[in-house]
């Protein structure tokens, strides 16, 4: 990339993000329909009665973002198994832990093994942003996941059987099993269940392009920085893709065009950063309701993300820096999350989080897992406490303060 001209790493750029159009284009085809599936999959299930039986239904749909997290298991398994990689992992920041692996004899295999996990789930972005980049750029963050998971005792297999086991109950005693609706319920299931894959499967393929994407742009915002059109190499995100294929024409670019790119990247970063503290919606809408009455001991509304209820300490991680922060048992309470939060559900109680709903990565990989999710709550980390004993119930989609005997 550094000896590629700049029209040729502009190029690469905007085929890379042609690749992420792609795959959101597949989403638009064929989430729509698997949507109605569902909503026709809930209506069947409300005339048989058996609305509370949803949430499993929908549960156990194996995804690439489950595929993830399991060869992320089987990482943290083989160090487990090993007295001197737990050591390594158990003692070591996490920013030397690769060159603690690299200088042992039992270390070495697995940094291969790493390594080749790096290569295969790498593009898994750690938030929205291409400066805080993906696990490949910042593999650390890795280290940190595998170091909290290691902690925990081995965890158990999701629960994919639960599904199979709630659909042949509702076929053997409801009329769901009857003529005609038989072939109707399996139809909107099976259809229905596909938008689960559908979603977390094209956001892995969409995110693959990531890693290429963030090193042309650090890359373009070098070389702008280097002709003083820009004052640092992020500053390149304040400008579109189109200002950027304009200076092909010229490059470097004149003193008055990198004048006027300075002065426009000026006036969008202060935009950016006045608006930095007003949010997208209203907090009044996210407000927790007041306790009143019998709901005295409700502390979070929000929609019902996986079946279940727990009890137990709320732990909150507001981003990927505090993952080591979650002790096996506790509840996650996040702010939202993505495909590389989800690691962490396998070794937690339960999972709150402010935003997202049903179809959320968050609420996907908690179904998969059999762990209650509640999601949507508003302002769940800024409401709850660190230690704070909770229940969460993901059927009801509340959370509440534990009673003193739970």
């Amino acid at each position: 990339m550094r000896k590629a001209a700049w029209s040729e790493n502009i190029i690469v750029m905007r085929k890379a993000l042609d690749l992420v159009g792609r795959a959101m284009a597949i989403r638009e085809d064929y989430v729509l329909p698997a949507a109605r599936a569902l909503i026709r999959l809930r209506l069947m299930l409300g005339l048989a009665a058996s609305g509370s039986r949803f949430g499993d239904l929908i549960g156990g749909v194996e995804t690439k973002t489950t595929e993830t997290n399991r060869a992320l298991e089987a990482l943290a398994a083989s160090i487990r198994e090993d007295e001197r990689l737990r050591r390594i992992f158990s003692v070591g920041a996490a920013r030397h832990i690769r060159r603690a692996l690299a200088e042992d004899a039992s270390g070495r295999p697995f940094l291969e093994a790493f390594d080749a996990f790096i290569l295969a789930y790498g593009h898994r972005e750690t938030d929205f942003s291409l400066v805080s980049g993906t696990w490949r750029d910042e593999p650390d963050r890795v280290f940190v996941l595998l170091t909290a998971l290691v902690a925990a005792p081995p965890s158990a297999a999701g629960s994919y059987a639960r599904w199979e086991e709630a659909r042949d109950r509702l076929l053997a005693r409801s009329i769901l099993g009857l003529l005609p609706f038989r072939q109707a319920f399996l139809a909107a299931l099976r259809k229905g269940r596909a938008f689960f894959t559908l979603r977390e499967d094209t956001h892995f393929h969409a995110t693959l392009a990531l890693p290429l994407l963030r090193a042309l742009a650090l890359e373009a915002g070098r070389r702008l920085a280097e002709a003083e059109a820009i004052e640092a190499p992020w500053d390149i995100l304040h400008l579109k893709l189109e200002e950027l294929e304009a200076l092909d024409e010229a490059w470097p670019p004149a003193q008055a065009e990198a004048e006027g790119l300075r002065a426009l990247v000026a006036r969008r970063k202060a935009k950016r950063e006045n608006l930095a503290s007003t949010p997208m919606v209203d907090p009044r809408y996210l407000a927790a309701p007041r306790p009143r009455g019998k709901g005295k001991r409700l502390l979070l509304r929000g929609s019902a993300g996986s079946p279940g209820s727990a009890v137990g300490r709320a732990r909150i991680i507001r981003d990927a820096g505090e993952f080591g922060k979650l002790l096996p048992g506790e509840i996650l309470v996040a702010p939202l999350t993505n495909p590389s939060w989800t690691p962490l559900f396998r070794h937690a109680l339960a999972i709150v989080v402010d935003s997202g709903g049903p179809a959320s990565h968050a609420a996907i990989v908690a179904r998969e897992y059999g762990v209650p999710a509640v999601m949507g709550v508003g302002a769940g980390t800024s409401i709850l406490k660190d230690g704070q004993r909770i229940r969460v119930d993901g059927s009801a989609g509340t959370v509440s303060m534990a009673d003193d005997d739970e």
